[in-house]
């Protein structure tokens, strides 16, 4: 009878680096999930509609963090012949899934914004919101330098995305609190009528400004699914120091493929030899010390000197 074959063991150093990246998604799961809940109660008692986007959005990335964490032992799973570019494309799913998930939902609160607009506004305490967000956003920046502190250089997309969440967070709780405090200035004055457009005014000002980050994770993600080269900063800052790696010794770049999937990188160089002749020890070790030397810079990287025979 045959026996079922092991699964991948996983590295000792990206053993810890996968504990360090699900403790800190875990973090952000249960402080998302506090904060996204006091901001869906304080919806319902103040109705507005510029906490309701904080909540959606809040609830949105524990929603995902949740099923992510389930998967993310895959992702450091060493690649093999099944999947020979390993699972690290696993992570660029769900970044697009989540990133649609939020466009979706920015969307549906960007237009109920606007029609709120168009039939007379909706007027909120203003300094009951205000109070609240400041409190928001000092979680949020606590929640920010906790998990700035815990993140290793691992290269995550999802962390870097789930780091940049925690910022925008802040800076848009102090802009909606600033924003209610101002409405209060308006109450008895001739600006009075203005007061009920302030909420969905600053609601469509929170979507419009969140949709790009998104988006711009969404492309390089499917740009990544389709394993295109990384950006021309990087392949020209690899190519530089491949060449001076190889510099001291007989060999000379003649081509450069690099392939990213998810956070994995594969670098292979084309050398070819001053004499013609590849000794193969030699060309090992030269393998190694390009490999180190990359890795000082990049993690998830691996790399593979191919003799250009032609």
């Amino acid at each position: 009878m045959l026996k079922r074959s092991k699964k991948p063991a996983i590295k000792k150093d990206k053993l810890q680096k996968m504990q360090n990246e699900m403790l800190i998604l875990k973090i952000s799961a249960i402080v998302g999930a506090v904060i996204g809940l006091a901001e869906i109660i304080m919806f319902l008692v103040a109705g507005s509609h510029s906490i309701l986007i904080d909540g959606i959005y809040d609830f949105v990335e524990v929603v995902f963090l949740l099923v992510y964490l389930f998967f993310l032992p895959m992702v450091y799973r060493p690649y093999n012949q099944k999947m020979p570019y390993g699972y690290a494309q696993i992570e660029t799913v769900f970044l697009i899934v989540k990133t649609l998930g939020l466009i979706l939902a920015t969307v549906i609160v960007l237009k109920e914004s606007i029609s709120c607009i168009f039939t007379g506004g909706n007027l909120v305490d203003g300094g009951t919101v205000s109070r609240f967000e400041l409190v928001v956003a000092l979680a949020c920046l606590a929640g920010y330098l906790i998990l700035r502190h815990l993140n290793c250089r691992t290269g995550a997309d999802m962390l870097k995305m789930e780091l940049y969440s925690w910022k925008m967070d802040v800076f848009l709780s102090f802009a909606i609190a600033g924003g209610y405090m101002a409405t209060g200035l308006m109450e008895g004055t001739s600006l009075a009528w203005a007061m009920p457009y302030v909420d969905p005014a600053i609601a469509i000002c929170i979507s419009v400004g969140m949709l790009p980050e998104p988006i711009r994770v969404m492309k390089e993600s499917m740009e990544k699914i389709l394993l295109r080269a990384p950006g021309e900063d990087t392949v020209k800052d690899i190519r530089r120091i491949v060449n001076r790696c190889l510099q001291p010794y007989e060999y000379e770049t003649t081509f450069l493929d690099i392939v990213q999937a998810g956070r994995q990188m594969w670098v292979y160089v084309y050398v070819k030899s001053k004499d013609g002749v590849f000794h193969v020890e030699e060309l090992k070790e030269r393998n190694e010390y390009v490999y180190r030397s990359l890795s000082k810079w990049y993690d998830n990287v691996d790399i593979e000197l191919i003799p250009d025979v032609n």
